[in-house]
């Protein structure tokens, strides 16, 4: 791809994607491919690590020339989200730390944390402590 290719992309991010039949039969062999590719890379492997082919899917996309009805205020990704306004649904992507003082420490386990990864053994319990 080159770089006004790029630009053109589809920011679709981490936000569920709807996409007919059709579209996806295009996508698909292609979203395979890249993601293979980028998984044999060692620099984006190491850099994109688990959400690799969600970059795939996008690459894909753009060679398939499937484009994207965006709407930004379907899905709150807190904590980044500060509320959740008029938003569809949630997406618990990134663990939630917090100090002791109920200060947000983003990459770093804080003094109180909610992580879905935490939980992969089990449900989280039904009355979790609120963070501080």
């Amino acid at each position: 791809l080159t770089d006004r290719q790029i630009e053109d992309m589809d920011p679709i991010g981490s936000s569920p994607v709807f996409i007919h039949k059709e579209d996806l039969r295009r996508v698909a062999p292609i979203w395979h491919d890249v993601t293979l590719k980028i998984k044999q890379d060692r620099e984006a492997d190491k850099a994109w690590g688990w959400v690799l082919e969600m970059y795939g899917y996008t690459i894909a996309s753009k060679i398939a020339g499937v484009r994207h009805d965006l709407r930004p205020a379907l899905m709150a990704q807190p904590p980044w989200d500060k509320g959740l306004g008029e938003f569809f649904i949630l997406h618990f992507t990134y663990g939630m730390d917090y100090d002791e003082n109920g200060a947000f420490t983003p990459g770093k386990m804080g003094a109180w944390r909610f992580d879905k990864r935490s939980f992969m053994a089990g449900i989280p319990p039904k009355n979790l402590d609120p963070p501080p």
